[in-house]
């Protein structure tokens, strides 16, 4: 039987565009996002069981597609809102993400208070499940 290679090369060029990731941003693509109105809001507190809190990587990346299909990987990380505002993958291709992940904070000052009082709410319910009943109905990180 003939053993496929791992392609390592994508596999750590990619890692090393997340190592030169802004540190307020890294990790937030192993979070789940919501669409709440028209901002795809990133949940802080509801993230893949092997995000590295300390390093904000993946703490098995070299096995991740394995471990966690949900997984942004390759081509099927655009277009789905799981990549953060200021991403290094979305650099050169800004147009694959319309609508890039963005925190809760960054946008709150920019919105009238009733439409705070209203996004604070519907993220805080979203914000207190936990990540694998995202993972059971479908929603990818």
């Amino acid at each position: 039987m003939i053993e496929k290679k791992k392609n390592t090369t994508s596999m750590f060029e990619s890692l090393s565009i997340c190592l030169k990731c802004d540190d307020s941003i890294r990790g937030m693509c192993c979070h789940v996002n919501v669409p709440i109105g028209e901002f795809n809001i990133v949940l802080e507190h509801v993230h893949c069981p092997f995000l590295d809190l300390d390093t904000k990587l993946c703490s098995d990346y070299e096995n991740r597609k394995q471990l966690a299909p949900w997984c942004l990987h390759g081509e099927n990380m655009f277009g789905k809102g799981g990549l953060p505002k200021g991403c290094l993958h979305l650099k050169e291709h800004p147009e694959k993400e319309p609508h890039p992940k963005i925190k809760i904070r960054e946008i709150l000052p920019q919105l009238p208070l009733h439409k705070q009082q209203q996004l604070v709410a519907t993220y805080n319910c979203f914000n207190n499940v936990p990540f694998q009943k995202y993972v059971e109905f479908g929603l990818e990180t």
